[in-house]
Protein backbone atom coordinates (compact mmCIF):
# COMPACT_ATOMS: atom_id res chain seq x y z
CA UNK A 1 0.00 0.00 0.00
CA UNK A 2 1.71 3.08 -1.06
CA UNK A 3 1.28 6.71 0.72
CA UNK A 4 -0.12 10.01 -1.38
CA UNK A 5 2.89 11.89 1.01
CA UNK A 6 5.57 8.88 -0.24
CA UNK A 7 4.35 9.17 -3.77
CA UNK A 8 4.66 13.67 -4.04
CA UNK A 9 8.33 12.99 -2.33
CA UNK A 10 9.54 10.72 -5.00
CA UNK A 11 7.42 13.16 -7.91
CA UNK A 12 9.36 16.02 -6.10
CA UNK A 13 12.57 14.45 -6.25
CA UNK A 14 12.29 14.26 -10.52
CA UNK A 15 12.93 17.48 -10.19
CA UNK A 16 15.36 18.13 -7.33
CA UNK A 17 17.93 19.91 -9.30
CA UNK A 18 15.81 23.12 -9.36
CA UNK A 19 14.04 22.35 -6.06
CA UNK A 20 17.63 22.91 -4.69
CA UNK A 21 18.39 26.19 -6.31
CA UNK A 22 15.23 27.49 -5.19
CA UNK A 23 15.88 26.50 -1.48
CA UNK A 24 19.68 27.84 -1.83
CA UNK A 25 18.52 31.07 -2.78
CA UNK A 26 15.55 31.28 -0.66
CA UNK A 27 17.81 30.07 2.59
CA UNK A 28 20.19 32.50 1.45
CA UNK A 29 18.47 35.27 1.07
CA UNK A 30 15.98 35.21 4.51
CA UNK A 31 19.44 34.58 6.13
CA UNK A 32 21.56 37.41 4.48
CA UNK A 33 21.53 39.33 7.59
CA UNK A 34 22.36 37.15 10.66
CA UNK A 35 26.01 37.01 11.86
CA UNK A 36 26.92 33.60 9.34
CA UNK A 37 25.12 35.43 6.57
CA UNK A 38 27.19 38.54 6.95
CA UNK A 39 30.01 36.86 7.33
CA UNK A 40 30.26 34.62 4.68
CA UNK A 41 28.24 36.87 2.17
CA UNK A 42 25.14 35.35 1.41
CA UNK A 43 23.56 38.48 -0.36
CA UNK A 44 25.94 38.14 -3.10
CA UNK A 45 25.60 34.16 -3.26
CA UNK A 46 23.71 33.22 -6.75
CA UNK A 47 24.55 29.83 -7.06
CA UNK A 48 25.52 26.75 -5.46
CA UNK A 49 29.23 26.89 -7.24
CA UNK A 50 29.18 30.68 -5.70
CA UNK A 51 28.24 29.18 -2.00
CA UNK A 52 30.58 26.63 -2.39
CA UNK A 53 33.75 29.14 -3.42
CA UNK A 54 32.62 31.82 -0.74
CA UNK A 55 31.55 29.18 2.65
CA UNK A 56 34.51 27.12 3.57
CA UNK A 57 34.09 23.55 4.54
CA UNK A 58 34.23 23.66 8.20
CA UNK A 59 33.23 21.34 11.39
CA UNK A 60 31.36 21.21 14.32
CA UNK A 61 33.70 22.75 16.58
CA UNK A 62 34.10 26.18 14.45
CA UNK A 63 29.82 26.61 14.82
CA UNK A 64 30.23 25.94 18.98
CA UNK A 65 30.39 29.64 19.97
CA UNK A 66 27.31 30.67 17.25
CA UNK A 67 25.50 27.95 18.71
CA UNK A 68 26.43 29.09 22.65
CA UNK A 69 25.06 32.11 21.30
CA UNK A 70 21.83 31.12 20.45
CA UNK A 71 21.46 28.90 23.13
CA UNK A 72 21.67 32.20 25.85
CA UNK A 73 18.71 33.87 23.81
CA UNK A 74 20.44 36.01 20.80
CA UNK A 75 18.69 35.72 17.78
CA UNK A 76 19.27 35.79 14.09
CA UNK A 77 22.78 34.18 14.73
CA UNK A 78 22.56 30.92 12.34
CA UNK A 79 19.36 31.30 11.01
CA UNK A 80 16.49 33.79 10.83
CA UNK A 81 14.03 31.33 10.84
CA UNK A 82 12.08 30.63 14.67
CA UNK A 83 13.59 28.20 16.80
CA UNK A 84 11.84 25.22 17.38
CA UNK A 85 14.32 23.52 20.24
CA UNK A 86 17.94 22.52 20.20
CA UNK A 87 19.08 18.96 19.53
CA UNK A 88 21.72 16.68 20.00
CA UNK A 89 23.56 14.15 18.49
CA UNK A 90 24.47 10.68 19.52
CA UNK A 91 28.25 11.09 20.32
CA UNK A 92 28.96 8.52 17.49
CA UNK A 93 31.96 10.47 15.53
CA UNK A 94 33.22 11.75 18.82
CA UNK A 95 32.01 14.31 21.16
CA UNK A 96 28.23 15.27 21.05
CA UNK A 97 27.31 18.28 19.39
CA UNK A 98 24.14 20.76 20.02
CA UNK A 99 22.48 22.28 16.86
CA UNK A 100 19.44 24.65 16.49
CA UNK A 101 16.58 23.03 14.93
CA UNK A 102 14.18 25.66 13.54
CA UNK A 103 10.15 25.17 12.70
CA UNK A 104 10.84 25.88 9.22
CA UNK A 105 13.48 22.71 8.94
CA UNK A 106 10.89 20.95 10.47
CA UNK A 107 7.57 21.98 8.05
CA UNK A 108 9.52 21.84 4.94
CA UNK A 109 11.18 18.31 5.67
CA UNK A 110 8.90 16.60 8.67
CA UNK A 111 6.06 15.52 7.10
CA UNK A 112 8.04 13.54 3.88
CA UNK A 113 10.37 11.69 6.72
CA UNK A 114 7.92 9.22 8.01
CA UNK A 115 5.63 9.12 5.17
CA UNK A 116 9.13 7.81 2.90
CA UNK A 117 10.42 5.68 5.55
CA UNK A 118 6.71 3.91 6.14
CA UNK A 119 6.77 3.68 1.86
CA UNK A 120 10.06 2.39 1.70
CA UNK A 121 8.99 0.26 5.04
CA UNK A 122 6.25 -1.47 3.62
CA UNK A 123 7.95 -3.26 0.24
CA UNK A 124 11.32 -4.02 1.80
CA UNK A 125 11.68 -4.18 5.64
CA UNK A 126 7.92 -4.60 6.48
CA UNK A 127 6.34 -3.80 9.55
CA UNK A 128 8.41 -1.04 11.86
CA UNK A 129 8.40 -0.31 15.87
CA UNK A 130 8.04 3.28 16.84
CA UNK A 131 10.06 2.99 19.81
CA UNK A 132 11.44 6.84 19.65
CA UNK A 133 7.67 8.49 19.19
CA UNK A 134 7.08 6.88 23.01
CA UNK A 135 9.36 9.62 24.62
CA UNK A 136 6.74 12.14 23.37
CA UNK A 137 5.78 14.34 26.68
CA UNK A 138 3.63 17.33 25.65
CA UNK A 139 3.19 18.48 29.18
CA UNK A 140 7.11 18.73 29.38
CA UNK A 141 8.24 22.29 27.97
CA UNK A 142 11.13 22.31 25.54
CA UNK A 143 14.06 23.78 27.46
CA UNK A 144 16.98 25.43 25.56
CA UNK A 145 19.54 24.10 28.21
CA UNK A 146 18.22 20.40 27.60
CA UNK A 147 18.19 19.60 23.86
CA UNK A 148 15.95 16.84 22.48
CA UNK A 149 17.15 13.91 20.45
CA UNK A 150 16.40 14.70 17.10
CA UNK A 151 13.54 11.65 16.49
CA UNK A 152 11.91 13.31 19.98
CA UNK A 153 11.95 16.78 18.13
CA UNK A 154 10.67 15.40 15.09
CA UNK A 155 7.68 13.46 16.82
CA UNK A 156 6.81 15.77 19.00
CA UNK A 157 6.46 18.61 16.50
CA UNK A 158 4.37 16.12 14.63
CA UNK A 159 2.48 15.55 17.57
CA UNK A 160 1.79 19.26 18.08
CA UNK A 161 0.46 20.03 14.60
CA UNK A 162 -1.94 17.10 14.70
CA UNK A 163 0.15 14.79 12.21
CA UNK A 164 0.42 12.40 14.52
CA UNK A 165 -1.63 10.26 17.08
CA UNK A 166 0.33 8.16 19.31
CA UNK A 167 -2.98 6.02 19.59
CA UNK A 168 -2.20 4.85 16.58
CA UNK A 169 0.64 3.41 17.03
CA UNK A 170 0.43 1.86 20.31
Amino acid sequence: MRNELGDNFIKLCESFEDINKENLRTILGDNKDTVIGRRYGFSDIDSAKDYASKVPISNAAEYRPYVADMINGKENVLTSYPLYCFVATSGSAGSRKVLPLTVKALQRYGTYIDAVASQAAEGTFGQRLFINMLRIDPDRPIDTKEPLLMSEAYYRYQYENGHLDPDDYV
